[in-house]
């Protein structure tokens, strides 16, 4: 039951208004005194024009202190007209109403500011379990987290926060976010204060790479991600979320390293290798002519193989660098552009789909890939071979499958690995080369069996 807080200097009405009310109500006839009335919880106040002249200011501050939250007051203005009452009179009351008046509408009027103070009682209580709910996001979140105001002033850190920087929530409260403990600290505090800049301009500002260091002395590399919280009048708030990437850019770090390494390799296949190669080439051709001997086929067989792994390891070292930018790629046109550069033959088939999808890849690469899957297929299914290329349904990404042997399950694991080969002619490295290629644009590759029984690569773009 609702509770009706009277205020009437007339004790007839007063009576009344109790006696109609009380059946559906929890009904309090007035106060003693201005602070009795201010410390009385009631859902709705029903005044006379001397009870609001005489407590005016009592009632503003009482409807202040509610605020947001609607306390309704109906003023009864006995014979005179609604119309007629004062701006000062709209600017504390929410209705008015003249006597004398019947019961119904009495009843509608009162059951209408109720059901208006039961919504606004509702909606607080809502916003009070949200803030509650993201209170314990934030608390619990392992993320470091910060908010300040568009001054740089610290609102407001978790407990994730005062643990990476070993600082009491007090003493960073109400500082500066130059006070952070980070390095470049103006780096903080420009993506802080000037992401809201960042919409019209640059979208990456609105995040960086700042180093902390914790109480231990150990150095942890933090991306900082900033969003701005707007509608909080003419001020706005920036949360800032420490995540901390050390263990990612240790393995970057440790990835180029490797990288570089097998450069290097390649470099030194490619420079020391290469020309004692092409010599002897030259000189096994020039004995060819002189002489007819199996043994020299041979040998000529074993020097074009060790040209195909020069080729085939450089080719890796190139794939092996981590994909930089990327843009949407039409694959139909890669597809075409591999297929006319592997020199297949006659009977080979290559059936595309109709529509292949559009990859977000980088072009020279993504053809790269392809050559190598092609040419995979020929060697191993044989030129009769058929392949066809497609998109994968529900999925973002393509499919290679062709109508050969396969791959036997227990063998697919290892397909990947350098140097793994069945063929003859082969050098191990094209699927390795393959497979460097889709893990540098971040691709999932599988393989599987096509309906022929061929094999089938899968390549899902995360």
């Amino acid at each position: 039951m609702a509770t009706i807080q009277l205020l009437f200097e007339n004790q007839r009405n007063r009576q009344l208004l109790a006696e109609a009310l009380a059946d559906d109500h929890d009904v309090i006839e007035g106060t003693d005194s201005a602070d009795a009335f201010l410390d009385t919880e009631f859902d709705l106040c029903l005044l006379d024009g001397p009870a609001f002249r005489g407590q005016q200011d009592t009632l503003a501050t009482k409807k202040e202190r509610a605020s947001p939250v609607f306390l309704p007051y109906l003023l009864f203005l006995g014979e005179r007209d609604p119309e007629q009452a004062s701006k000062d009179v709209w600017e504390h009351v929410d209705e008015v109403i003249t006597t004398p008046i019947d019961r119904e509408e009495l009843t509608n009027r009162v059951e209408n500011l109720l059901q208006r103070r039961d919504l606004s009682l509702e909606l607080k209580r809502r916003q009070e379990f949200t803030e509650e709910r993201f209170q314990t996001l934030f608390e619990s979140t392992p993320d470091p987290i910060v908010v300040v105001t568009d001054e740089g002033i610290v609102t407001e850190v978790n407990d994730a926060f005062t643990r990476m920087f070993d600082v009491e929530r007090e003493a960073v409260l109400d500082t500066h976010v130059t006070e952070i403990n980070a390095s470049p600290s103006e780096s903080v505090e420009k993506l802080l204060l000037r992401v809201d800049e960042a919409v019209d301009t640059a979208a990456d500002e609105s995040e960086g790479t700042v180093e902390v260091t914790s109480a231990t002395g150990d150095t942890h590399v933090t991306e900082l991600n900033v969003d701005v919280v707007e509608e909080l009048g003419d001020a706005t708030e920036r949360i800032g979320i420490f995540r901390d990437v050390t263990g990612r850019e240790e393995y970057q770090q440790q990835l180029e390293r490797q990288v570089e390494q097998l450069e290097r390799f390649a470099s030194v296949i490619s420079h020391d290798l290469r020309d004692p190669l092409n010599t002897a080439q030259a000189k096994t051709r020039l004995a060819q002519r002189e002489s007819d001997s199996d043994k020299l086929d041979e040998l000529a067989d074993v020097l074009d193989r060790m040209e195909d792994l020069i080729e085939d390891v450089l080719t890796l070292a190139k794939q092996g660098k981590a994909v930089g930018e990327t843009s949407p790629v039409d694959l139909g046109a890669v597809v075409e552009a591999a297929w006319s550069t592997i020199d297949a033959p006659d009977e080979a088939s290559l059936q595309p789909a109709t529509e292949l999808p559009t990859i977000d890849a980088d072009e020279e690469r993504l053809q790269a890939l392809l050559e190598n899957l092609l040419r995979n297929a020929i060697m191993h299914a044989g030129p009769d071979v058929t392949i066809e290329i497609g998109s994968l349904d529900g999925r973002h990404g393509f499919y290679v499958q062709d109508d050969g042997p396969g791959i036997p399950e227990d063998e697919r694991d290892k397909v990947f690995e350098y140097g793994h080969t069945t063929a003859e002619e082969g050098t191990g490295l094209g699927l390795a080369i393959v497979k460097q290629i889709a893990d540098a644009h971040g691709w999932e590759v599988s393989l599987g069996e096509s309906l022929s029984g061929g094999a089938r690569f899968e390549f899902v773009q995360r």
